[in-house]
């Protein structure tokens, strides 16, 4: 195999986010909840979108139920377990 060259990545590209301790393997909540707080607005915006697009397509779109049933008389057998039921009342 050859061998390949990884670039040690720097956390320049992301200074807002606070960077997780490599010896700890919890989820801190606050900077959870503080990274959706800053992004508020993108989360409303894309979930009043999709809320928006689903009314639109089911106002435009045709309602169209079909259902079908096969409805038979039961036989003498089937009636026996029930009879029996009856009798015992």
């Amino acid at each position: 195999m050859s061998s390949m060259n990884i670039k040690q990545g720097s956390d320049a590209h992301f200074p807002e986010y606070p960077l997780a301790s490599p010896s700890n393997n919890e989820i801190d909540l606050l900077n959870l909840i503080e990274v959706l707080w800053r992004a508020k607005k993108t989360v409303m915006a894309v979930v009043f979108a999709f809320a928006c697009a689903g009314l639109l397509i089911s106002f435009i779109l045709p309602q169209k139920w079909t259902s079908a049933a096969v409805v038979t008389p039961p036989e003498p057998v089937q009636w026996q377990a029930l009879e029996k039921t009856f009798t015992k009342l």
